[in-house]
């Protein structure tokens, strides 16, 4: 909880491991510290939006430059973005089979600035119908946001307000054994 609730808002995560009169840190906390890590490369290790296609309502002069699947790979400076007066716009990802997560991962292309102040998120349910699973704040570098766990086809996440045309570069879904 406290990792998505620092890490993944964008912020740093204070760890509070001193080090001992050797200056090193105690055998205990070493050990929690490598639990931890092991625990995130588990959790972020199959990217489950992988195979998925993107659409987006609208894509800047329509280029495939800006294409909303730059979303989907691992460039960091390649990006989905809108035409600079679109400052609400959705886009939809649709997976290759349904999948099962309870972590979104979204991420704006920071070298252009953090633009996006509100958004939501919403699932294809099995009659066809979206049913909203969460209405979030920013985004930044990185946002991880816990949802429950949702199994769907799709996903659509509606930007609601930005500050400038919003700007991607990150797009993933992920399973934790924790329960939102």
């Amino acid at each position: 909880k406290i990792y998505y609730e620092s890490v993944g808002r964008n912020s740093l995560l204070l760890l509070n491991v001193p080090p001992d009169k050797r200056g090193l840190i105690h055998q205990a906390d070493s050990c929690r510290l490598m639990e931890l890590r092991a625990a995130l490369d588990q959790i972020f290790s199959v990217n489950l939006a992988a195979g998925a296609k993107v659409k987006a309502e609208n894509t800047r002069g329509g280029l495939r430059r800006f294409r909303a699947s730059n979303m989907l790979n691992e460039d960091y400076d390649s990006y989905w973005t809108a035409d600079d007066n679109v400052r609400t716009v959705s886009f939809t990802v649709t997976l290759p089979e349904e999948r099962t997560f309870n972590l979104i991962q979204l991420q704006e292309y920071i070298p252009l600035g953090q633009r996006i102040s509100a958004f939501s998120i919403d699932a294809l349910d099995e009659n066809g119908l979206w049913k909203p699973i969460a209405s979030e704040t920013t985004i930044g570098y990185k946002r991880i946001i816990p949802v429950p766990v949702t199994s769907t086809k799709a996903v659509r996440v509606n930007i609601e307000e930005s500050d400038a045309c919003p700007i991607l570069n990150g797009f993933a879904l992920y399973m934790d054994s924790i329960s939102f």
